[in-house]
């Protein structure tokens, strides 16, 4: 099983931290079965909606570290 290290965020905006950060939150004691299982792209989607935002950035993403 899978488990999110940590999660950064790349490329967004200045406050892209805390996507990450809601993301990070979000999945942190999550076991995954492998790595694929958790889709990057829709994690950000989510956290976007979760964080307020009025879009989704269209450069950068999520970089997900795992153990």
């Amino acid at each position: 099983m899978e488990k999110v290290n940590y999660i950064e965020s790349t490329g967004m905006s200045k406050d892209q931290q805390e996507l990450a950060d809601w993301a990070e939150n979000h999945v942190s004691e999550m076991l995954f079965k492998t790595q694929d299982d958790l889709d990057s792209n829709e994690l950000l989607i989510k956290a976007c909606i979760a964080c307020g935002w009025e879009s989704i950035p269209q450069t950068g993403g999520l970089i997900i570290h795992w153990n």
